[in-house]
């Protein structure tokens, strides 16, 4: 983040792409933001909460110049997900190395625009249920990414301020087994919570939903 160079090819490939998609708005990622603490001799000693703060609000100022909006994976805005302190990881070949953890929520507050629409995967039962509210007391609009059919509380959630809705996701081949199989619930689960105001339970849907296929 501090190779202004890298800048420059980034921002041309943003440029091919506008010119081809002409998008409203470009999803940056953000959650492999997986640079290794204290290796690159540009960054070591920085704040590495104010380093992805000043990276991600340059690719969003550049989008606004062109009037396009900003989408995000919102993980590491959340020390509850990435956690305080830098986590030691291993690669599958065994290289060990540090990950820097979550921003500060003062760095949240303060340093991220809060007009980029968050993609919120960590809504599960792994992660802390009021990870919803936090975004939403910032002031960030957001979606329920990787949205499963077993999401609870969902009438709840609908009330948040600045929720807006979901996406599923298939992280396999796109065949008909895939979703046949094993995307076919999530795929129509999720569409009936949020095209429909009848909810049912998880275990009804499946049973509607297998009678319906069949």
């Amino acid at each position: 983040p501090l190779q202004p160079e890298i800048y420059k090819i980034y921002f041309d490939v943003l440029d091919e792409y506008i010119d081809v998609i002409h998008p409203k708005m470009i999803h940056v990622g953000h959650d492999e933001w997986r640079m290794e603490k204290d290796e690159c001799e540009r960054c070591k000693g920085k704040d590495y909460g104010e380093l992805f703060a000043n990276d991600l609000t340059k690719i969003h100022d550049y989008l606004g110049k062109k009037g396009i909006a900003t989408a995000m994976w919102g993980d590491h805005l959340l020390e509850s997900v990435r956690s305080k302190d830098p986590r030691v990881t291993k690669s599958s070949t065994g290289y060990v190395y540090k990950v820097p953890g979550g921003l500060r929520p003062e760095l949240v507050e303060k340093l991220i625009p809060k007009d980029i629409l968050v993609f919120n995967w960590f809504w599960d039962e792994r992660y802390e249920r009021a990870n919803d509210t936090k975004l939403s007391n910032w002031g960030f609009k957001q979606v329920y990414g990787n949205m499963r059919a077993d999401i609870v509380d969902w009438v709840d959630r609908t009330k948040i301020t600045g929720f807006l809705g979901g996406a599923p996701s298939s992280w396999a081949a796109t065949t008909e087994k895939n979703f046949g199989k094993d995307q076919l619930v999530n795929f129509l689960g999720c569409a009936h919570f949020l095209w429909s105001e009848h909810h049912m339970s998880f275990d009804s849907l499946i049973f509607t939903m297998e009678s319906l296929v069949h």
